[in-house]
């Protein structure tokens, strides 16, 4: 009976360790053409850009950002890129190009 009960518990363990483990999903490279913007966007998300500047545009931080984007008075021309945050529900662009 423990024989059943242990290998019960190592099996459900085993599946549930499977179901939530981590999606290794490769990383899609976008560029942002606006340098203005690009700028803005390192400093909100930080961990979406590689060390040479390659904007990594699912990565979680930039489809989970939730936040207000401000990118008031930031002589932004194009907002190229922003589509990327899905989970963006508030964006204050005022003064802009």
């Amino acid at each position: 009976m423990r024989f059943v009960i242990l290998f019960t518990i190592l099996i459900v363990s085993h599946i549930s360790y499977s179901c939530f483990k981590e999606n290794n999903i490769p990383p899609v490279y976008r560029e942002i053409p606006d340098a203005n913007f690009k700028a803005y966007l390192k400093t909100i998300v930080p961990l979406a850009f590689t060390p040479d500047n390659k904007f990594i545009s699912n990565h979680p931080s930039v489809v989970s950002y939730d936040e207000l984007m401000s990118i008031r008075r930031k002589n932004i021309t194009s907002l190229s890129g922003i589509e990327y945050f899905t989970s963006l529900t508030k964006l204050d662009c005022l003064d802009n190009h």
